[in-house]
């Protein structure tokens, strides 16, 4: 492929022909100097670094989180013997949002040796021997199985006459999971005793009652409860554990049927006149209800809990009884990791006989769905009576902040506050459907999606800490 410099350098015997209509003796310049530029030419591609002189590779985490910025690297190692310089393009799947396109000297991440390689555009400058990275990131929306395709180096010949383009295809396979960001945060500040900055309240039952057995110390544990012989016979800070500490069965109901294919954010109430909204990456609300099971169940699970799930739409799609054990939270990911929401009513009916005819003995019932179906709240409270009456029961939502913007917002016009008045009135139906499930028993939650996890977590704590459980 030719560049611009070479187009540019074609027409210069093209001119000096063009003269030698008014001076002959100018054809033979012309002669010479498209001599000249063949052979440069010629030279341009034959010294050219070639495909085989160079090595790429693409880096990135075992598996991608949806909906926040994964960083995805390309090494780029070259052998050539001449110094050269490269722009790059990963064919990322489509559906992940990119934040460059093609990679240049603006995309280099921590080159060796190479530190005013950093925040430059253009061409990627490279010598032999030397391994250059670039970064970039990509926000999945969904989860599932993905493929990126090949990576595409362009670079130009020594004289910039010629332009060379070749493509790799490492393999591109990727799985794309629910954001497990806030587990790993927990994890890490449960290690320190730091879980309140996770926005987490210390509320743990401790209970009162006989001896039933030990267990290994944690950090909301009261120093009176260790059990100093078994420590030191163990060489682990060991505490008692009493009969009312014994571990409840936790079990998630995750709606998956057409509500929760909405957005969980909207995003923005419409803009002023003038100006345009942004682009963002939109979340449906069943990946926010996913995210929040699985940090409910690893929470749960340290706790000595069983914990289990169930998804249903207009029948049940899985199930997964409660079990204890670190190796029931990786089950429930399997099972949660194809759970996607369906254009079809969902049947509460249907999936909470379901549950009553399975889960015998008590337990913590967490129903993840959407009130925006049109039920009553008499209708709500009827279908979910069969697991109140043997069940603890908690309705989780996701409040809508368009429609709180929205409420909040000035009225500057007729337009605006026909809306602003629309939300309220729905703002205000919702609170009166919740309010009527509270009076029937059943307990509540409504939280925006970015708060849904450590919301669940904390009622579940706090529940737990009031022994309803």
């Amino acid at each position: 492929m030719l560049t611009r410099r070479a187009l540019a350098v074609l027409l210069l015997p093209t001119l000096v022909l063009a003269f030698a209509a008014l001076a002959p003796e100018a054809a033979w310049s012309a002669l010479t100097l498209a001599l000249g530029v063949t052979m440069a030419l010629v030279a341009d591609i034959l010294l050219a670094p070639k495909a085989s002189d160079f090595r790429v590779s693409r880096q990135h985490e075992p598996y991608l989180s949806i909906g926040i910025p994964n960083p995805i690297t390309l090494t780029v190692t070259y052998g050539g013997k001449r110094p050269t310089a490269f722009i790059a393009r990963d064919e990322a799947p489509a559906l992940f949002g990119l934040e460059r396109a093609i990679l240049d000297g603006r995309d280099v991440f921590a080159p060796e040796g190479r530190k005013g390689l950093l925040r430059r555009g253009g061409p990627v400058p490279i010598r032999q021997g030397e391994a250059i990275r670039l970064q970039y990131a990509v926000t999945p929306p969904r989860r599932g199985d993905y493929a990126f395709g090949g990576i595409h180096l362009r670079w130009n010949g020594p004289f910039g006459l010629v332009r060379r383009q070749a493509a790799w295809r490492p393999e591109g396979s990727v799985r794309v999971f629910p954001n497990l960001l806030d587990i790993r945060k927990y994890d890490l500040l449960m290690r320190v005793g730091r879980t309140q900055e996770l926005g987490l309240r210390r509320a743990r039952a401790f209970g009162e009652g006989e001896f039933e057995s030990l267990r290994d110390y944690t950090v909301d544990d009261q120093v009176r409860r260790i059990d100093w012989r078994a420590t030191a016979r163990r060489s682990k800070v060991t505490v008692q554990q009493l009969q009312t500490e014994r571990s409840q069965s936790i079990l998630a109901l995750v709606d998956c049927g057409r509500l929760m294919e909405a957005p969980s954010d909207p995003g923005e109430a419409p803009p002023e006149p003038g100006r345009s909204a942004a682009r963002r990456i939109e979340l449906q609300k069943i990946d926010a209800a996913v995210s929040a099971t699985l940090m409910l169940s690893y929470v749960a699970g340290q706790r000595g809990d069983r914990v289990g799930a169930l998804a249903f739409a207009d029948d049940v799609i899985a199930h997964l009884a409660p079990r204890q054990g670190k190796a029931q939270f990786y089950r429930m990911l399997s099972m949660l990791y194809w759970v996607q929401a369906r254009p079809i009513e969902s049947d509460y009916a249907r999936a909470f006989s379901f549950v009553a005819a399975q889960q015998r003995k008590r337990a913590f019932v967490v129903v993840f769905t959407d009130l925006a179906n049109g039920l009553s709240a008499n209708e709500l409270a009827r279908r979910l009576a069969p697991l109140r009456r043997r069940h603890l029961v908690l309705l989780v939502t996701i409040s809508d902040p368009t429609l709180i913007r929205l409420s909040e917002r000035a009225p500057h016009d007729a337009t605006t506050l026909y809306r602003q008045s629309a939300a309220e009135e729905m703002i205000e139906a919702r609170a009166q459907t919740l309010d009527h499930l509270k009076t029937s028993g059943i307990h509540t939650l409504d939280v925006p999606a970015d708060k849904l996890s450590i919301s669940v977590v904390n009622r579940y704590l706090a529940l737990k800490a009031r022994h309803l459980l």
